[in-house]
């Protein structure tokens, strides 16, 4: 399955995706991790930054005006089935991806917390859901978690082991979140 990271510039933390964390690119982290993974193949980075580059990654530039949603619609379209990434959050866990690739069969995936919340960026698209992502949008809908919420999706839950691995960064104070994980960031 094909693996698809989404970035943008960010305005919390400029700069982000290349930011260095143990001296290695934060995207580079997450690109190495999942082709070092093999469980889809060369990584895609998708993104609306022309600054953003890695190694062992296909660079497609997100042409989209919109938000995430707009995003994922247009990676629906040009590649049907893949499974997202967020380009901020390099703790994943490799185990989980293959865990969620081993329960999927064919109906839209995503992980969720025991509080109920869906990582919308970290679960597996597919071409059913291209329609009622469009018409979310045209309907003005622009919180990607809401529409899943409604999608009639499945889920799996995230087991305590693997909760880490969603941590994002949003902002440079939140590189703090990394230090007991330093190990888990080895390059």
């Amino acid at each position: 399955m094909r693996c698809i990271i989404f970035t943008k510039k960010s305005e919390r933390f400029p700069g982000k995706q290349m930011f260095p964390i143990n001296g290695v690119p934060l995207i580079q982290i997450i690109v190495k991790k999942l082709s070092d993974s093999n469980l889809c193949g060369i990584p895609v980075i998708f993104t609306k930054d022309p600054g953003i580059y890695a190694n062992n990654a296909l660079m497609i530039m997100d042409h989209t005006d919109g938000i995430i949603t707009d995003s994922l619609l247009s990676a629906i379209k040009n590649y049907g089935e893949f499974f997202a990434f967020a380009g901020d959050m390099p703790l994943i866990d490799t185990a989980f991806v293959s865990e969620m690739l081993g329960r999927y069969r064919g109906k839209p995936l995503f992980p969720v917390h025991g509080n109920g919340m869906i990582e919308p960026l970290h679960g597996i698209y597919n071409r059913s859901m291209e329609r009622g992502i469009a018409d979310y949008i045209s309907g003005g809908g622009k919180s990607i978690t809401r529409f899943l919420e409604n999608a009639g999706i499945e889920t799996i839950e995230i087991d305590k082991k693997y909760e880490y691995s969603f941590i994002n960064l949003n902002y440079p104070s939140d590189l703090k979140l990394l230090d007991p994980y330093r190990d888990r960031l080895h390059w």
